[in-house]
Formats: structure tokens, C-alpha cells, sequence
């Protein structure tokens, strides 16, 4: 299958603008940077545990809740106006649809998780920018695949909202609450979410985060399950 730039960069303008252009969409970061200045200036704890806290919620509320919208949504909306269909059997292939429809929604989520970790005053010192990237970067992209395939599934935006609330509440919330019990933390070391709280509170607590095995092998595993079932979905959903 070949794929063209040019095309891909077209997919990606277009994309950019329609989610410059959404305030739904646009609201899902600004929740998460007001969430972290709130909580910053209202709760003024200058404590580790209380930044570690406040980073994590927004962090995870961007990629997870943030990538699954800005995944499923865009979709939805194509599918309701059925131009999908008509770009799939237009020059454009899937390949290049899919590429192009991620990087301008990666760019905004990649962008406003590098904001939020001056603004809950934590330092770059403190946390190492490039596993900061790699890590944010890959759930990132894992949030927005799955957001797609509940997109391809989705009648219209708003059956896309709703579908998308079930893996968002988990992906979010299980690797926040896994001090609460050994279940939810085990569970919570098994999701690709589970990945992002352990980096933040090692790089605060500890001052030093290193990679496991284990951690790579769970961010791989999604991303290639992921990766299978959106071919899968796609080609089930007869778009070819």
C-alpha cells in the first residue's frame, strides 16, 4: 500500500482546523489545565503527594478522556454527514486517513500535557522531559486508536459520547484509586493508563524513574491489540 505525505498533510490540515473549530473537542484540555491551575491556587498544598495528585488527574484526564474524544468524535461526525464514506473510496486509503486524522489531535493533546507540568509547579528537574514525551506521546496515540474504532461504531457524536464514557471512566480513574485496594492495583499495573501515575509518582517521590520490562511490554501489547482491532473494525464496518 502506498502512502503519500501530501495527502496525509491535506488529512492533517483539515483535521487541525476542524478541532481548532470545536469547543466540545477543545474543552476536554482546557478542563484538564483548569483543573490543575485550580486546584493549585484554591488548594495551595506544597506537597509532593498533593502535586503528584493534581499532575496525574490532568494528565490522565487529557490523554485518556482528551484521546478517546478527539478520536471517536471527529468519526462520528463523518459518518452522520456520510462524507466518511466518500473520502474512503476518494484517493484517500485508510492508512493515510487514519494517520492524518491522529497527528493533529496528538500535537494538541502532546501539547497541553507539556503545559500542565510547570503549571501544577512541578519542575522539568524533577521530571525527566523525555520519558515524560515518550510515555504521554504513546498512551496518547493507544487513547486516540481506541477512540476511533468507538468512532467507526458510533451512529452519530453523540452515541460517540456516550459509548466512549465506560473506557474513559476506567482508563482514568483505576490507576488513580489503585492505593485503595490491591485488586484495583493490580488491574491498574495491567492498563496502558496505569503507566502514566507510576512515572509521575517515581519521578516525584523517588527523583529517578526507570524503565521495566514489564511497562514496555504493556504499552507494546496495547498499542499492537489496538492497532489489530481498528483494522479489523474498519474493514468489518465495509468502508473499503
Amino acid at each position: 500500500m502506498n502512502i503519500s505525505l501530501r495527502k496525509i498533510n491535506a488529512i492533517f490540515i483539515l483535521k487541525l482546523q476542524l478541532f481548532l473549530g470545536n469547543l466540545s473537542l477543545l474543552m476536554i484540555p482546557a478542563m484538564a489545565i483548569g483543573y490543575v491551575v485550580i486546584f493549585k491556587n484554591f488548594f495551595p498544598a506544597n506537597t509532593v503527594a498533593f502535586k503528584a495528585l493534581t499532575l496525574n488527574m490532568g494528565v490522565l484526564l487529557n490523554i485518556i478522556v482528551g484521546g478517546i474524544m478527539f478520536g471517536a468524535y471527529p468519526i462520528a461526525e463523518e459518518k452522520e454527514h456520510h462524507t466518511l464514506g466518500v473520502l474512503m473510496t476518494s484517493s484517500i486509503n485508510a492508512t493515510e486517513y487514519f494517520i492524518g486524522s491522529l497527528l493533529p489531535a496528538l500535537l494538541i493533546l502532546t501539547i497541553t500535557n507539556i503545559i500542565l507540568v510547570p503549571l501544577n509547579g512541578t519542575s522539568w528537574n524533577q521530571v525527566s522531559i523525555i520519558n515524560y514525551l515518550i510515555i504521554t506521546v504513546i498512551c496518547s496515540i493507544i487513547s486516540i486508536l481506541i477512540g476511533f474504532t468507538l468512532g467507526l461504531f458510533s451512529k452519530n457524536q453523540t452515541n460517540a459520547g456516550v459509548v466512549s464514557l465506560l473506557p474513559a471512566v476506567i482508563f482514568t480513574l483505576v490507576p488513580l484509586f489503585k492505593g485503595f485496594s490491591n485488586k484495583i492495583s493490580h488491574t491498574s499495573d495491567f492498563l496502558y493508563s496505569g503507566v502514566i501515575p507510576r512515572f509521575v509518582n517515581q519521578s516525584l517521590f523517588k527523583h529517578n524513574y526507570s524503565w521495566s520490562l514489564f511497562e514496555v511490554s504493556v504499552l507494546i501489547a496495547w498499542f499492537i491489540i489496538f492497532s489489530i482491532v481498528l483494522f479489523y473494525a474498519y474493514r468489518y464496518k465495509h468502508f473499503d
